[in-house]
């Protein structure tokens, strides 16, 4: 048996009042898993490579380099987003005042 969202709401707030539902804290970005998929698969590339034992010293510095790269491209985008959510929660707080 199910019930509807709208029915499972009402009745959380009306048997247990204590009780919310919320959202997972942590925020998903697909930029995130894609610059972290990189590095990961990099990463794999170097293991291999450093196992191999005949690896060129010129192919292992490239791969470290992308890692870095990917790194740096990571760190970039979290103060961006971290910038962007920052406006964001001014903007809303600014707006609270305004209205209350």
């Amino acid at each position: 048996m199910t019930c509807s969202a709208f029915a499972a709401r009402k009745w959380l707030k009306t048997f247990r009042p204590k009780i919310a539902l919320h959202p997972h804290k942590s925020d998903y970005c697909d930029t995130c898993k894609l610059i972290k998929e990189e590095k990961s698969r990099q990463a794999a590339i170097l293991k291999r490579l450093m196992q191999a034992g005949s690896a060129e010293e010129q192919k292992i510095r490239e791969v470290e380099a992308n890692i870095e790269v990917s790194e740096e491209r990571l760190r970039s985008h979290k103060e961006d987003a971290s910038a962007a959510r920052d406006y964001y929660n001014q903007t809303i707080r600014t707006c609270t005042e305004n209205w209350n």
